[in-house]
């Protein structure tokens, strides 16, 4: 039994052939675009940066995500092997840029979060704070880039305990100490490209690991609405495992996200009830 997650053997045969059909990740994945209008979010983040809360958008979107999976567990799902697993846990990987000057190799990291369903938008803001402020100085070296470092220090062996690892990875035999320093073992990777004045990517999703979504999070751009005034928009640029869940429950759940990121204050609060995956 894998240690990050478990098996679901109830699938529809017709659904549950897919992964065979399309074994690789890079087969199955598809890439569409979505936007929100950030005219009215701008004003709830401001508010709340007014009563101490310094929320981004970057925590927003994810807390909405969150708050979807916990009643839409399929949008937790991975691929691995030609089996549809449940994830165990919900976790989040993103890019940290380096403060100051650095060299070209150090000017980021990767790090990765681990969430409860529970967990409000105050909660998912302040775990993503802390973890950017962790890992923001060019001294901070973390456990995924010790991994890396240590992987890549061995001579002429690299690519066999990279292969190594891939193996055991594929039989679920990989330790939850090594699934748990790996950035590609997530519910979602995240970047905000915004950061670095840059539009939304369809950015691909790994074949290594386990994750089965990546969003990127573009430059807010200004557009006219059909009554001529000015807006806000951030778009969005979205690679998902088609694998996972049928393509209505994808539909459904960004119409949710999109819900929620459009009205945080639903996400103040813990959800009144989680749903568990199908077993």
């Amino acid at each position: 039994m894998r240690a990050d997650g478990r098996r679901i053997k109830s699938l529809d045969p017709l659904f549950a052939i897919i992964p065979h059909i399309m074994p690789k990740r890079y087969d199955a994945q598809v890439m569409f675009n979505t936007e929100v209008n950030y005219t009215q979010i701008r004003k709830y983040l401001n508010k709340k940066r007014n009563d101490g809360h310094n929320i981004g958008f970057m925590a927003l979107f994810t807390a909405a995500y969150l708050r979807t999976v916990s009643h839409m567990p399929e949008l937790n799902r991975f691929v691995i092997n030609k089996k549809i697993f449940a994830r165990k846990e919900f976790c989040v990987s993103f890019v940290v840029l380096k403060e100051g000057e650095a060299q070209e190799d150090t000017l980021e990291t990767v790090v990765k979060i681990r969430f409860n369903l529970t967990d409000t938008i105050f909660e998912v803001s302040e775990k993503i704070d802390k973890e950017i402020e962790a890992n923001r100085k060019q001294t901070t070296v973390n456990f995924t880039d010790k991994l890396a470092k240590f992987f890549m220090s061995i001579p002429l062996l690299s690519r066999f305990v990279i292969i190594l690892v891939k193996g055991l990875d594929k039989i679920g035999l990989l330790p939850k100490a090594l699934i748990d320093g790996f950035p590609f073992h997530a519910s979602l990777f995240i970047t905000n490209l915004a950061s670095i004045y840059v539009g939304p990517v369809f950015h691909h999703i790994y074949d290594f690991g386990t994750t089965s979504m990546f969003v990127s999070i573009g430059m807010i751009k200004n557009v006219l609405n059909l009554n001529g005034e000015k807006e806000q928009i951030v778009p969005i640029g979205v690679v998902a495992d088609e694998r996972i869940c049928a393509g209505v429950t994808f539909g459904k759940a960004f119409g949710f996200i999109k819900k929620y990121v459009n009205n945080p204050t639903m996400l103040e609060s813990s959800p009144d009830e989680i749903r568990e995956d199908i077993k």
